[in-house]
């Protein structure tokens, strides 16, 4: 049977933009009028389809000088929005594109959700106060429809911690297709303790044939040295077949539930092996700066930079001279995410750095993001006998 795939654009009352995807095969006897008027989603088989409720995934990208500005404001005003439906989660973003927020919010149906919707754009406090006040803050927004894989169901954290989302690129067909060996593999590490499930996603609309799983960890460090001794379990070994992750998320979190739900979501592509015995780490950080401001960001850099390396080690700083223009390219050294995490917070209260350089710094840029990376086992830094 061929499959004819069309899109269509549903722009909504905020701007947002959903993607549709709807099949006609060839033994469909709808009429050509009726095919215009009605959208039909390519639903993924499985039994998670038996109910309605499903997941949203939510990312908003704001501009660098308005993130502290856009945090306060929805900390302000969440309570305004969910006062309409259920807020399963909000992060920060850490480790990977920083300046990003990440929300999931749960609906019955997609009747639930567009009724919803209809209802917030008639909230007049909530567009006054806060739509109004924050889209002018962002510079893109991302949704993505998912379902819980029908083995799973959402289990709340014991505590306080972190959480790490792992995004996975299924083979086409839903759990029907991969579902038995997905979860063995899940499964070897969640009923062995390693890990505490959350909660695993399966895609609906948005990007396609994409599972994410959400794990709960006491902490970074603790996670990093999980992973170590899980892969050197053979019951994990040989339930792992699995295709690569397209990345890892870390999140800390405050409280699970709304009205408000703080986290931190940090990206890294954090493998195992015998690198991780330590944990020691390298931050790679890249900067765009906007090509109006990029002298005058490396002149202040130039200046200041002996404010931030007063609180850890810089291995180096590089401007970009082929490839991507007005950026820059930094790596740091930590002991560990508790060092990292005491360094970032003493930055925040060091008045010099954040009045002579942060506070003028960030306006020049158009985006920031970093990486998470361990030295190769065979490896160690080697510094250049030169320039």
């Amino acid at each position: 049977m061929r499959i004819d795939v069309k899109r269509f654009k549903v722009v909504n009352s905020e701007g947002n933009v959903t993607m549709f995807l709807t099949r006609n095969a060839l033994r469909n006897c709808f009429s050509l009028a009726r095919q215009v008027n009605q959208l039909r989603a390519s639903i993924s088989i499985g039994p998670q389809q038996h109910h309605g409720t499903f997941y949203e995934l939510r990312t908003y990208q704001i501009k660098p000088e308005h993130n502290t500005a856009f945090l306060e404001l929805v900390n302000e005003k969440i309570h305004l929005r969910t006062a309409h439906s259920e807020l399963l989660g909000f992060w920060t973003v850490e480790y990977g594109g920083y300046n990003q927020v990440f929300h999931i919010w749960k609906y019955d149906s997609y009747a639930h959700k567009a009724a919803v919707r209809a209802a917030v754009a008639s909230d007049p406090q909530w567009m006054e106060q806060c739509i109004s006040k924050v889209l002018p803050m962002l510079t893109s927004q991302d949704l993505e429809a998912t379902y819980l894989i029908p083995w799973c169901k959402i289990e709340k954290p014991p505590k306080k911690g972190v959480y790490e989302l792992v995004t996975f690129q299924m083979k086409p067909g839903g759990p029907a297709v991969w579902g038995k060996a997905f979860q063995a593999a899940v499964s070897a590490h969640a009923k062995t303790g390693y890990s505490h499930l959350v909660g695993a996603f399966h895609s609906e609309f948005g990007p396609l044939n994409r599972v994410h799983v959400l794990w709960w960890y006491e902490s970074p460090d603790h996670r990093a040295a999980v992973r170590h001794t899980a892969h050197q379990d053979a019951r994990v070994v040989a339930a792992a077949d699995l295709p690569l992750p397209i990345c890892t998320l870390f999140m800390h979190s405050t409280r699970w539930s709304y009205p408000w739900f703080e986290g931190r979501r940090l990206r890294a592509f954090i493998s195992t092996g015998p690198q991780q015995q330590h944990s020691t780490f390298y931050e790679f950080r890249t900067y765009h700066i906007k090509p109006e401001k990029n002298a005058a960001f490396l002149k202040l850099t130039s200046e200041k930079i002996h404010l931030r390396t007063a609180h850890s080690e810089l291995l180096g700083y590089w401007s970009v001279e082929y490839g991507g223009l007005n950026q820059v390219f930094h790596i740091w050294k930590y002991d560990s995410y508790a060092h990292r995490a005491e360094v970032r917070t003493a930055l925040s209260k060091d008045p010099q750095w954040m009045d002579e350089y942060i506070s003028k710094a960030i306006p020049m840029l158009s985006s920031q993001d970093n990486e998470v990376t361990y030295l190769v086992p065979w490896c160690k830094i080697e510094k250049p006998p030169k320039k």
